[in-house]
C-alpha cells in the first residue's frame, strides 16, 4: 500500500539557499519532527525529548545500544527504545524503533538559523524497509509496506 507524507522545508541555510527536508509526525498525540536525512543509517530522536513524547511504559523499555558515529569522526553513545504507536499522517506504525541520543548541538544549531525544533531524525533503515521515494518536486515523502490505518 502506497502512502504519501507531506514533506515540510526547512530554507536559506546558507549562501545557495541550502535546504533540509523534514516531516511531522506524533508520538502519544504530541507532535513530533523528523529531519530526513539520507546519510543516517539509523532512525533517532534526541534524548532531550524523550519525556515529553514518550510514555513511561515505553520509557521502561529502554535499553543500551552500542555507540554510534555521528557527524564528523567522533562517536556517541546511544540507547534504543520501542515506541508503541508513531503517526505519519493516516499512517500507523506500531513498535516503532529508534535510537536515543545527543542530537543538541546539530539541531540547535538547525533551530537558530530556522526557528523550527526538530526532535529526531529518520534513517535509512525507515526509508528501505518502507521503500521511500522523495519526491522533491510534489513536496512529498512516498512510503510503501505494511502499515495500519
Amino acid at each position: 500500500m502506497n502512502h504519501k507524507i507531506k514533506l515540510l522545508t526547512i530554507d536559506g541555510l546558507d549562501d545557495r539557499n541550502g535546504s533540509l527536508r523534514y516531516i511531522s509526525a506524533k508520538i502519544n498525540r504530541k507532535n513530533v519532527l523528523f529531519l530526513i536525512d539520507t546519510g543516517a543509517t539509523r532512525t533517532c530522536i534526541n534524548e532531550e525529548s524523550l519525556e515529553y513524547f514518550l510514555s513511561k511504559k515505553e520509557l521502561k523499555q529502554i535499553k543500551e545500544g552500542a555507540d554510534i558515529m555521528g557527524l564528523g569522526t567522533s562517536s556517541h553513545k546511544s540507547q534504543e527504545c520501542i515506541v508503541n504507536k508513531i503517526h505519519f499522517n493516516r499512517m500507523t506504525l506500531h513498535d516503532f524503533p529508534l535510537i536515543i541520543t545527543n542530537l543538541s548541538d546539530i539541531f540547535a544549531a538547525l533551530e537558530a538559523a530556522s526557528n523550527i525544533k526538530l526532535h529526531g531524525i529518520i534513517g535509512n533503515d525507515f526509508l528501505a524497509e518502507h521503500n521511500a521515494v522523495i519526491d522533491y518536486k510534489k513536496e512529498i515523502l512516498r512510503v510503501t509496506g505494511d502499515v495500519v490505518i
